[in-house]
């Protein structure tokens, strides 16, 4: 009878099929000691990323026929692992040797720890720093959906507050949340909490995983391991108006949960305010220019999505 491997990792697909070839090419040249599987999760793509996914011998493959999200994708691919750690990998991400060994061991040696998560690089070499950070604050939060990130004022002091220069040192360090981007969580704990909160679609389901790790006296910590390259956005190089959509939905369902009502309301209503402006904005900006137009029309499908996902809490 063949034993379980110690890890398990774990990569959700969508549209993505050129980076995935390179993602799972690293992956599986991970040899941490105790063995590793593959499994991906192909979220209805319309590429042929399936085909790339089980063109690779050993990699487990799930064709989804609907994309169910990030993180639901996630949780059924951990529902089906059979290893001691799981890590999730997004399919824009490239491994070097010996990150899943480093990661694992770190973990067997530390019952307290919960999760790990190495250095993130992208394209430029730089580090990404929200490979590590804070919990966001309720300011942090409504600074988000505002928009003024894509102003000159993107880089402002309330705009990157959580990330702690700290972090990023030689050494581990304790941590508040990791990128789901690339991260390793005991696959006991997982469970116990609850896996990804499937309610969000895409994005802050790694930041409220790391809470509920947390609440759940699992520590959280960055290891400056690999570096990992980290192609950001990879399966939506061209921004999609569901993907701004999801990202405002999820900001909001994250407010609720660890901010409260009054919080949840403030970013809501930011929210609905600046994409209506950015909407107006560009269509009055369209007698003069087609890019306008197009812009105008890209967030009028955004605040349709939104609102139409947004239900009743809204």
């Amino acid at each position: 009878m063949t034993s379980p491997p110690l890890v398990s990792a774990i990569t959700v697909s969508y549209n993505c099929a050129d980076l995935l070839r390179e993602a799972l090419t690293s992956l599986l040249a991970q040899e941490p000691a105790g063995g590793l599987e593959v499994i991906v999760v192909d979220n209805a793509s319309a590429d042929d990323g399936v085909a790339v996914a089980r063109s690779f011998t050993g990699v487990e493959v799930m064709a989804l026929d609907r994309n169910v999200g990030f993180g639901a994708a996630n949780n059924l691919a951990a529902a089906r692992a059979s290893g001691q750690y799981l890590l999730f990998v997004n399919p824009d991400v490239v491994v070097p040797a010996g990150v899943a060994e480093e990661l694992a061991s770190f973990l067997e040696g530390r019952p307290q720890a919960a999760a790990a998560g190495p250095a993130l690089v992208g394209r430029d070499g730089r580090l990404q720093r929200f490979c590590a950070r804070r919990f966001p604050s309720a300011a942090n939060l409504i600074f988000l959906v505002s928009g003024i990130g894509e102003t000159r004022w993107g880089g402002s002091a309330l705009a990157h507050r959580y990330y702690p220069q700290s972090y990023y040192g030689r050494g581990p360090a304790r941590a508040d949340v990791l990128a789901g981007a690339c991260m390793m969580v005991q696959s006991e704990v997982f469970n116990a909490v609850g896996g990804f909160d499937e309610a969000y679609f895409l994005y802050a389901e790694d930041v409220d995983l790391c809470r509920r790790l947390a609440d759940a006296g699992g520590e959280v910590w960055y290891l400056p391991a690999g570096p990992v390259r980290h192609y950001t956005g990879g399966s939506r190089r061209t921004p999609a108006p569901l993907v701004v959509a999801a990202s405002h939905l999820s900001t909001a369902r994250y407010a609720e949960r660890w901010h409260g009502r009054a919080a949840a309301s403030a970013v809501r209503l930011v929210s609905r305010v600046s994409l209506a402006t950015r909407r107006w904005l560009f269509a009055a900006l369209g007698a003069f220019s087609g890019e306008m137009r197009r812009r105008a029309r890209f967030y009028a499908d955004v605040i349709a999505l939104r609102r139409e996902r947004a239900g009743a809490s809204d």
